[in-house]
């Protein structure tokens, strides 16, 4: 595909997320792949390759195609955030933390920057985690045959039930069909990033976006 970058980069960039939106998911990817490819140096780019992997479960492609961001000196401060967003995903939270600080030295009291590296600092261990079981399996007596929701897709796809906000909690590590171990922690692949940008004082505050503080209490 010739013509201008710009225009080049966002054409493939839209026909993926068309494709991806149909769920054509592999097509997607392959215009991705060939894009990227083709243009090496191009970091936004490698970026939306890296992030439509990590969405389609290929953790470790896309935790690949992060870290080797961490080797370049000419992203933004918003492409650091994202590559810090991805590795955190991805569980890497030492090289997670690399590319938040990246991202503090170009903007240095951004609140966001500051708190999701802090979190990379201390990151939730799983076993620490409790889900909500949504069915009780063979044996009531004990926890291990449980299917679970994490916890923060529990709540929110009470009311936000519909295919689009599964998939969205889904791409954030939420889990519909988590496990147990004996002790009632949940199994799951994922970790639940929500806290990213629906946390307090975020982007998205759930608390400010739902109203919360006008709520009656009876």
């Amino acid at each position: 595909m010739g013509g201008d970058p710009d225009m080049t980069r966002a054409a493939s960039i839209n026909l993926a997320e068309l494709l991806r939106q149909k769920g054509l998911e592999a097509e997607a990817l392959a215009i991705y792949s060939d894009y990227a490819t083709a243009n090496p140096d191009d970091v936004l780019g490698r970026l939306n390759y890296a992030i439509a992997l990590m969405d389609s479960g290929d953790v470790e492609t896309a935790q690949e195609m992060f870290s080797d961001l961490l080797d370049r000196d000419d992203l933004s401060f918003r492409q650091w955030s994202q590559v810090g967003i991805g590795l955190y995903r991805a569980q890497s939270f030492e090289l997670a933390a690399q590319a938040f600080e990246r991202a503090r030295v170009l903007n240095p009291f951004n609140k966001e920057t500051l708190e999701n590296l802090a979190n990379t600092y201390y990151p939730v261990d799983p076993a620490e985690v409790l889900a909500t079981s949504i069915d009780a399996g063979a044996d009531r007596s004990t926890l291990t045959d449980d299917v679970a929701i994490s916890p923060n897709t529990a709540v929110c796809s009470a009311c936000h039930n519909s295919d689009l906000a599964a998939e969205h909690m889904m791409q954030n590590g939420g889990d519909f069909a988590a496990s147990k171990d004996d002790s009632g922690a949940m199994i799951s692949a994922g970790v639940e990033t929500c806290g990213l940008c629906h946390g307090p004082g975020r982007t998205s505050d759930v608390k400010v976006k739902h109203g919360v503080g006008e709520f009656e209490f009876n």
